[in-house]
C-alpha cells in the first residue's frame, strides 16, 4: 500500500473510531442526564453542551468527511469503490440526522427543557450512533482486508 494510501486510511479510522466512541458516550452517558439538570439551569447548560461539544466534534467531524471523500477517490487497492461508497452513505446519513433531527431538536432544548424535544433528541440520535457504529465496523472489515 502507497504512503499516502497508509496516511489517509489510518488518519480515517482514527477519526471515524473517536467517533465511534464519542457518540456512544453522548448516548449512553450523556444525553440520558438531560433531563436530571432541573428546569432553571437548563437553559445555560444546553449552552454550555452545545459549545464544549463543538468543540470537540465539528473539527473531527470535518476531518472524518474529508477523508473519507480522499479514502473514496483514492483508496487503497484492497477497498472496492463499492464498500467505499457504503461508507460515504453511512456518513451521509450522520451528517443528515445531525443537521436535520438533532440539530433542531438542540434548538429547541436551547430555549428551556422541553420533554418533547428531549425524546426526540435521545431517539433520533440512535440514527447517528447506528451509522457511525456500522462505520466503525466498516473500517474494521477494511482493516481486516489490508493488514496481510
Amino acid at each position: 500500500m502507497a504512503l499516502e494510501h497508509k496516511l489517509i486510511f489510518l488518519l480515517h479510522t482514527g477519526a471515524t473510531f473517536f467517533l465511534v466512541g464519542l457518540i456512544w458516550t453522548i448516548q449512553v452517558v450523556h444525553y440520558p442526564m438531560f433531563n436530571r439538570v432541573g428546569l432553571e439551569a437548563f437553559v445555560q447548560y444546553a449552552a454550555e453542551h452545545n459549545w464544549r461539544i463543538s468543540l470537540i466534534v465539528v473539527p473531527v467531524m470535518l476531518a472524518e468527511a474529508g477523508l473519507t471523500a480522499l479514502l473514496f477517490l483514492s483508496r487503497p487497492a484492497q477497498i472496492s469503490w463499492q464498500s467505499a461508497l457504503i461508507g460515504l452513505v453511512l456518513l451521509g446519513i450522520v451528517w443528515g440526522t445531525t443537521f436535520f433531527l438533532s440539530v433542531p431538536q438542540h434548538n429547541v432544548l436551547a430555549q428551556g427543557f422541553d420533554p418533547t424535544a428531549y425524546r426526540r433528541l435521545v431517539t433520533t440520535n440512535w440514527l447517528r450512533t447506528l451509522a457511525w457504529t456500522a462505520r466503525g465496523v466498516l473500517n474494521l472489515w477494511w482493516l481486516w482486508r489490508i493488514i496481510p
